[in-house]
């Protein structure tokens, strides 16, 4: 079980486990999502989108990205986005530095942790 504990004011983030596990339940639920509408694809004449408009995960994206004050929508890029899941760090000495985040664990390091304790690799 996760359990987070508040100080009077103080403001704890969401602890990791628990943004791991709740990224994992937003990909489940899409892949789900996208299996129905594959379905209803087949015997419908036109095309079909279920749930587009989901509230609840807007709310809980929102949720996601105050409580890791991600103000570059990193979460909803890294959720939706069919790309390469890394970062580049331009360095003032010239290079150029990737982080990868292939994993939930991985994007919530990047979105909690400072540039410098990120395991970063030379851009080539």
């Amino acid at each position: 079980m996760v359990r987070l504990f508040f100080c009077m004011g103080e403001n704890i983030m969401i602890s990791k486990e628990l943004f791991c596990k709740t990224i994992a339940d937003i990909q489940k639920q899409d892949r789900k999502i996208s299996e129905f509408d594959h379905a209803l694809g087949k015997i419908c004449d036109s095309a079909v989108v279920f749930d587009a408009d989901n509230l609840y995960l807007a709310a809980l994206l929102r949720i996601l990205k105050e409580q890791l004050d991600d103000k570059a929508d990193t979460i909803e890029w890294w959720l939706y986005e069919d790309v390469r899941k890394c970062i580049w760090f331009d360095l003032e000495d010239g290079r150029r530095m990737r982080y990868d985040m292939p994993t939930a664990e991985s994007l919530y390091d990047y979105l909690t942790l400072p540039s410098e304790q990120l395991p970063l690799e030379v851009e080539s």
